[in-house]
């Protein structure tokens, strides 16, 4: 990812080395696609102006199975998760379709350790924040 603070020389030449297909991205959520500099442009001040922030960024399309672990822990413990593969999406790259499994074993044994070392780590008053 690429923070749409650089300069717009710098953003140009990233979306000319990435063929102008790459998605602008907002601080939390929020991704839209464009193809060509003018649409880069358009869709950064519309974000910014809809987030109040200038921390948009812009991400390289990547053709592929879109994949997702999700999970919830409390004070360290890892209590449940969740694998998704995205498989079909709208063309504002949200999903449509997907297939929910169990999460590989080889995955939640390291994902158990990171959660139980950020544990009381994140925003004040908070156990646990991820972005």
């Amino acid at each position: 990812m690429y923070a749409a603070e650089h300069s717009d020389w710098e953003l140009h030449a990233f979306c000319r080395h990435h063929d102008r297909k790459v998605w602008l991205k907002g601080p939390y959520y929020e991704a839209i696609r464009t193809e060509s500099w003018e649409a880069v442009e358009t869709v950064r001040v519309a974000m910014k102006r809809a987030w109040s922030t200038d921390r948009v960024f812009l991400q390289t399309h990547i053709t592929g199975y879109e994949e997702s672990v999700c999970f919830s822990a409390y004070e360290g413990e890892l209590l449940g998760q969740a694998y998704m593969c995205k498989r079909d999406l709208t063309h504002e790259g949200k999903t449509w379709a997907g297939a929910v499994t169990e999460v590989a074993e080889d995955f939640v044994r390291p994902l158990r350790k990171i959660v139980k070392s950020l544990r009381g780590q994140g925003a004040p008053n908070s156990k646990w924040s991820a972005t």
